[in-house]
């Protein structure tokens, strides 16, 4: 095990580098995960785990953590405040390759269940979506027109590691509409203007589920190119929710209505 004490160590700086240049994440291919927890689900996602970066004297760390790792350096305190994203200390933080898919890389279930998120600008957000795609078993998270890198370390934080767990792609709205025809994917985008609910269609066949930016929902893309637009009833004074509440809603009727068929 190899030992880094001061924060001027050109492994910190790079690394500190990478927490807040997208750019650079995505030229070098690699983006940062912290915490126990995350990096066991990206170690289980099959994520290649470059360095292992853990403070001095910590114990109480996952073995196989340490076995998949490439390289180990244990750091002090110091060294793990420089690098820590989160507002406290972390004591364990890895340097990974980052997974990025394509279109053609995805592999669907005999009845694909489709999560696009276009141009979701919140990474808190766009990490919590991620997370609740996870839960609910969706096939695949399209990204589209997305300007939020999805290794951004609130992306990663909020979606506690769930953005290596599922197959997620980048894509244009073209692209994304193109593969959801060629595998006869009916298109559901949330959509305020519409006189239909959610609870109304028939989610057992072949789905995606469409969410668009907060602040202004889905594009005309999407309204145009709609099987069925579908929304929620809002029932007080304000006429939308958050994106990834609306999420957990029409993901999980999908879940409902597929598990009641199945059963």
């Amino acid at each position: 095990m190899k030992e880094i004490q001061s924060t001027q160590n050109q492994l910190v700086k790079s690394i500190v580098e990478l927490k807040y240049k997208a750019a650079k994440r995505k030229e070098h291919g690699l983006c940062i995960i912290e915490g126990q927890k995350e990096i066991e689900i990206a170690i289980a996602s099959g994520i290649e785990i470059e360095k292992l970066l853990i403070e001095k004297n910590l114990t109480d760390i996952n073995v196989s953590i340490k076995e998949a790792a490439k390289e180990v350096y244990e750091c002090s305190t110091e060294v793990m405040e420089k690098i820590a994203i989160r507002d406290v200390k972390s004591s364990i933080i890895a340097l990974t390759k980052a997974k990025y898919l394509k279109l053609a890389d995805v592999v669907l279930s005999p009845k694909p269940f489709v999560l696009i998120l276009e141009n979701i600008e919140k990474p808190g957000n766009l990490g919590s979506l991620f997370r609740t795609a996870d839960a609910a078993n969706v096939d695949v998270i399209l990204c589209t027109e997305m300007q939020t890198d999805i290794y951004n370390h609130n992306v990663v934080r909020n979606s506690l590691g769930c953005v290596f767990s599922k197959q997620i792609v980048s894509c244009t709205n073209q692209d994304a509409l193109d593969f959801c025809q060629k595998h006869s994917v009916q298109i559901y985008p949330t959509y305020l203007h519409t006189e239909k609910y959610y609870y109304q269609e028939d989610f057992t066949q072949p789905a995606a589920i469409v969410f668009g930016t907060e602040s202004t929902g889905i594009s005309e893309f999407w309204a145009s190119h709609a099987d069925q637009c579908i929304k929620i009833p809002m029932l007080g004074k304000i006429d939308s929710m958050n994106v990834s509440n609306s999420a957990s809603i029409l993901l999980y009727e999908v879940v409902r209505q597929r598990r009641i068929i199945n059963n």
